[in-house]
């Protein structure tokens, strides 16, 4: 059933990855300047480098370095083991601290607690090996903090999908962009709530 739902939405999908029916100017900007940006960028040797060794996706890990390096937190999150990922983050700034942490639940506590009132930038994946609940708690405490989620490997089981739909089930704000593949939610009280389904 997913697989026909993306063939019947394919149509649409691709015209908002284009830019068209897109009327938010902030979502219009992300998507052309950001998820669609074709320019090469500074550390994408290094990330497709990491990329190919652990068989990932080049696509996907140059799209989480360019959208945290668009957002520029202060400091990061990555709830995992993907090296991939690790290299993305660090490849923004070395100033920029990236916690990674695969089970440690007091890691994700600290991070969150030294952050203070800052908007969060965490990145999820299927290598977290936390208990559902605990992900879905800093889902949802990072949007209260309206920062950003991103939440990769969607295609590896149903686990991270759930995780979107439960997270977004009590948004009141915000903007999600998606493509099956990967998710990025921009929990910013100013933006409105809408979901973008995208072609990237």
């Amino acid at each position: 059933m997913k697989a026909l739902s993306l063939y019947l939405t394919s149509f649409n999908r691709y015209r908002r990855s284009r830019g068209f029916g897109v009327h938010s100017p902030f979502a219009y900007y992300f998507i052309k300047r950001v998820i669609k940006e074709s320019c090469h960028y500074y550390s994408y040797q290094s990330i497709d480098c990491t990329a190919k060794k652990e068989g990932v996706s080049r696509r996907d890990t140059r799209l989480l370095f360019r959208v945290a390096n668009y957002l520029n937190p202060a400091a990061m999150l990555m709830a995992g083991e993907s090296r991939a990922a690790l290299t993305a983050l660090k490849s923004v700034s070395a100033s920029i601290p990236v916690t990674c942490s695969v089970s440690d639940t007091d890691a994700v506590t600290r991070y969150l607690d030294s952050h203070g009132v800052d908007r969060p930038f965490v990145y999820i994946d299927p290598t977290a090996r936390f208990p559902y609940e605990t992900l879905l708690q800093l889902s949802r405490e990072v949007i209260s903090r309206q920062g950003t989620l991103v939440i990769g490997g969607m295609k590896c089981g149903n686990l991270m999908r759930r995780l979107l739909k439960d997270t977004e089930s009590g948004m009141k704000y915000g903007m999600t962009f998606s493509n099956g593949t990967m998710a990025i939610i921009i929990g910013d009280c100013k933006l409105p709530r809408q979901r973008f389904a995208l072609w990237f």
